[in-house]
């Protein structure tokens, strides 16, 4: 039989954590051996010490009578024998599992391991480089945050500041248009009047000349047209009032609304930078 071709597997896509980072120390047997049972510690000061890495001083008194080992059953050869055991069980399934988790920006696994079997200032500098590049990498990710929180309050004050202009420039096309109506309205109302006159003069005189301009009454004279723009001007200008008071009123309403907004994205990324 043709034996199947095996198909590769498929990238994986390492997992978002809340996690930083999970730090591996890598020592051999013999070093923690050689850690843990070399600890004692100072009976009166309760100090642990360490005979090879951490000795106390011996210029008052000899070692032995200033400390004593541990008698503690946890940090026993048994005890220590079962932990390894147990962790060498568990080993492969928690590696597993912990380079499961990281950063896919970066391919930045969750797992950052160092050599633990060095002295503590090799240890300490491997942490350190660690911790430099988690806080590089959050520094970065909050400042394209803020870049884009930023980016998005300034598109919306122009989405806002165009659509605020764009209702006064109605506003103010209403107001002209109003303005040259009650224009033509008068002139109107002028002209009527003028010609009104002139009509009743000519009537007046049409009825003869015998009659004296004394003599004539009301019933003898034509009434011009009431000028009806006048008579509104009025009531149209309290609408319009009360118009521009509800206007600047909502208006106030939504610039505030925004800045308080404003003000709580700025805490946010204040709070997020410290």
């Amino acid at each position: 039989m043709i034996k199947p071709t095996e198909k590769p597997a498929p990238p994986k896509t390492l997992i978002p954590s809340q996690i930083d980072a999970v730090i591996w120390f890598d020592c051999s047997r013999d070093e923690c051996l050689r850690r843990a049972l070399g600890r004692r510690i100072d009976s009166q000061s309760n100090i642990i010490y360490h005979i090879q890495d951490n000795p106390p001083s011996i210029e008052k008194s000899p070692l032995c009578e200033i400390i004593e080992p541990i008698d503690d059953e946890s940090e026993s050869m048994a005890c220590l024998v079962d932990r390894w055991v147990a962790f060498d069980q568990t080993r492969s399934g928690l590696e597993k599992w912990l380079t499961q988790f990281g950063v896919e920006v970066t391919n930045t696994n969750l797992l950052a391991r160092i050599e633990a079997s060095g002295d503590i200032n090799s240890v300490y500098e491997q942490i350190d480089a660690i911790l430099k590049q988690i806080i590089e990498h959050k520094v970065r990710e909050q400042t394209l945050l803020r870049s884009t929180i930023q980016g998005t309050l300034i598109s919306e004050e122009e989405i806002e500041q165009e659509r605020l202009r764009a209702i006064q420039e109605e506003e103010d096309a209403k107001k002209r248009k109003e303005e040259d109506g009650e224009k033509e309205g008068d002139g109107a109302s002028a002209d009527d009047a003028k010609s009104g006159g002139k009509t009743a003069r000519s009537v007046a005189l049409s009825k003869g000349s015998a009659r004296d301009a004394s003599q004539f009454s009301a019933d003898d004279t034509v009434a011009g047209r009431d000028n009806v723009d006048g008579d509104f001007s009025g009531v149209l200008m309290t609408l319009w009032k009360s118009i521009s008071v509800n206007y600047k009123e909502q208006m106030m309403k939504v610039l505030r609304k925004q800045r308080v907004q404003r003000e709580n994205i700025q805490h946010y990324l204040h709070n997020v930078q410290v």
